[in-house]
């Protein structure tokens, strides 16, 4: 039994589902990892701010997909002690591609990307449009060095863990997961 006071979502392993980490007080964290899913498909969408903050915490993502409306906020202080991944995840079922994205930027910017394939991870700058397109699942060093980082973490060893995880954030800015990782460590 553990004290617990702070839970994470984000897609960890850039797989395409979300996984939870969960901190616990004066013990390791729990990394509740999605590795079986539904198996459908879905959609991350990382925003970059020009005008409006860097992270595009406000912004309002609205995905179209066969006549019906997801929305979803990237949001900031999302948990007590920790902090979801400020890319927002869609589900998209078992269609192939969304109709129409559209971010409402805290700045007044309106950006709309049309025909977006799914399985993959957009990042979006504001008033720019897309930037980069990662599928998920793609091969990577950086996804090699967290899961040795996560096995340091699994072992109780978090002063490690949190090196590897630092090394892998300046060789890879990029890598969300280390990121969140680091993020949620550090509010323990």
């Amino acid at each position: 039994k553990k004290a617990s006071r702070a839970l994470a979502a984000g897609d960890l392993d850039n797989d395409g589902d979300l996984d939870l980490l969960i901190g616990n007080i004066g013990q390791t964290a729990d990394l509740l990892r999605n590795d079986g899913g539904n198996r459908s498909n879905s959609l991350l969408v990382r925003t970059v701010g020009s005008k409006s903050n860097r992270d595009g915490i406000g912004a309002r993502l609205k995905l179209t997909l066969g006549g019906k409306v997801q929305v979803r906020e990237v949001k900031a202080g999302s948990s007590y002690l920790a902090q979801n991944d400020l890319r927002v995840h869609f589900g998209l079922g078992q269609a192939l591609r969304a109709d129409r994205l559209e971010i409402r930027w805290p700045s007044g910017i309106v950006d709309a990307i049309e025909n977006i394939d799914a399985n993959q991870i957009l990042t979006v700058l504001e008033g720019k449009g897309i930037s980069a397109r990662r599928p998920f699942n793609a091969p990577n060093r950086s996804r090699a060095a967290l899961d040795a980082a996560l096995a340091e973490l699994n072992r109780g060893r978090v002063l490690e863990a949190i090196g590897q995880l630092k090394q892998i954030v300046r060789d890879d800015p990029a890598f969300g997961p280390a990121h969140f990782y680091l993020s949620t460590l550090y509010t323990e």
